[in-house]
């Protein structure tokens, strides 16, 4: 099985073993001297934020800090599971989709994205964004910033624009799986994975070869301790796949 925290689990162990300097997003912005190797764990909250607070607790036992990623909706935004997540000394940033709920007004999207911001301030704010990739809209949220600037409100980086990716590999778990096949929106512009890799295990057993700098992005909900939990997300992975094949169909189908 994996997406199970005892696989997680192994991928921390190989991380360490191999001597990885572990970043969250706002301490890559602010990263002075480069060591080697490094990875940013990434964690997208986009719904059933009490599995975040597991995978974080799990991160903790480690004594590894990474990034999660909270949308403003209620099925992400909760203000124990971002206080807890916090507590145990880990980033919190904002998982933005602005201009996707705006349906494309540049200047509402804005507008959604500042409301968004001041959603963190009760928490000390935050210093790091990611694009939620919403695949099913037509709008690529990381577009509002071709007219606005995140920075005039404090923010330091975004996940996908700012960082060095002739440095980086990235690997997302988006469609339950590391090679990203299902993927359509959740990558940097032009960063693919390196070919064969699929499952955890395959990632484990790479970073295990050749320790490189990398960002992994997961997320937390698809991770589970119990089989009925995994079951449930498994089906909910099944089905989100199928969609996203349908709609790459007919986007396809639209460019002919």
């Amino acid at each position: 099985m994996d997406f199970t925290h005892a696989v997680y689990a192994r991928l921390l162990q190989t991380l360490l073993e191999r001597g990885y300097s572990f970043l969250t997003f706002s301490a890559y912005a602010k990263e002075v001297e480069k060591s080697v190797p490094v990875v940013l764990l990434r964690h997208d909250v986009d719904r059933l934020p009490s599995r975040s607070v597991k995978l974080a607790e799990l991160e903790a036992e480690y004594g590894v800090r990474s990034t999660y990623f909270f949308r403003v909706k209620p099925c992400s935004f909760s203000k124990g599971a971002i206080s807890r997540v916090i507590s145990l000394g880990h980033e919190v940033g904002y998982h933005y989709e602005s201009l996707s709920d705006a349906k494309g007004d540049m200047e509402a999207g804005w507008n959604l994205f500042i409301e968004g911001v001041r959603r963190f301030h009760e928490f000390g704010g935050i210093s790091s964004i990611a694009m939620h990739g919403r695949p099913f809209s037509p709008w690529d949220n990381r577009d509002l910033w071709r007219q606005y600037d995140y920075r005039t409100l404090g923010i330091l980086i975004e996940a996908y624009l700012d960082l060095d990716w002739n440095r980086f590999l990235y690997f997302s778990d988006t469609g339950r799986s590391w090679s990203m096949d299902d993927n359509i929106r959740d990558f940097p512009e032009g960063v693919k994975p390196p070919k064969g890799i699929a499952s955890t295990h395959d990632l484990i057993a790479f970073l295990d070869r050749q320790p490189l700098d990398v960002v992994i992005s997961t997320h937390p909900e698809r991770w589970s301790r119990s089989f009925a939990g995994w079951i449930q997300v498994l089906a909910t992975d099944k089905a989100i796949n199928i969609a996203k094949l349908i709609l790459r169909k007919a986007r396809n189908a639209d460019l002919k």
